[in-house]
C-alpha cells in the first residue's frame, strides 16, 4: 500500500491459527504480510472453485 502512495499509521494482522507455545519462529513484518495476503488470495480462489 505504501508503494502506491498510501499512508498507513497502524496495521494489525490477525491470524486465527493457534500454535503450540515454543514453536514460533521469528518472522519479519513483511514476511507475515505476504503470508496473510496469500491466504486471502487462496481462500478466494478456493471459494470460487467450490461454487462452479
Amino acid at each position: 500500500m505504501t508503494a502506491a502512495g498510501e499512508e498507513i499509521t497502524d496495521l494489525f494482522v490477525l491470524d486465527t491459527t493457534a500454535v503450540t507455545p515454543g514453536e514460533c519462529q521469528p518472522h519479519t513484518e513483511d514476511e507475515l504480510l505476504v503470508w496473510f495476503f496469500w491466504e486471502l488470495l487462496f481462500s478466494r480462489w478456493w471459494t470460487s472453485r467450490a461454487t462452479t
